[in-house]
């Protein structure tokens, strides 16, 4: 693919980015609505984005984080909260792979 040359609009779900400091990560104050957050922004109907999130925390292991508090997770939960958000703006293509600066 070149980026030159392609759309934004079709290298947006490509990309994204994990802060160093998860806690200027986020918009939301619990762990679905995070996790949908990007998904709202590309404007997939409602459906769509719970199969998307429904997927991913099956996918990695973490159901037992939806509904939680941001503010309750540890650095680490944070982190991956941001990572399987950019999983589901994208899931209908292989998983997010993070990339360090």
């Amino acid at each position: 693919m070149d980026v030159e040359t392609v759309p934004i609009d079709r290298l947006t779900p490509l990309f994204g980015s994990v802060f160093q400091n998860p806690k200027t990560q986020y918009f939301n104050a619990n762990v679905t609505d995070e996790l949908a957050f990007p998904a709202e922004n590309m404007g997939l109907p409602a459906e769509e984005i719970n199969r998307r999130i429904a997927a991913v925390t099956e996918r990695f292991g973490i159901k037992h984080l939806l509904n939680r508090s941001i503010f309750h997770l540890s650095g680490g939960q944070k982190q991956r909260v941001t990572i399987f958000g950019l999983d589901v703006r994208r899931s209908a293509q292989p998983p997010a792979l993070p990339v360090r600066q």
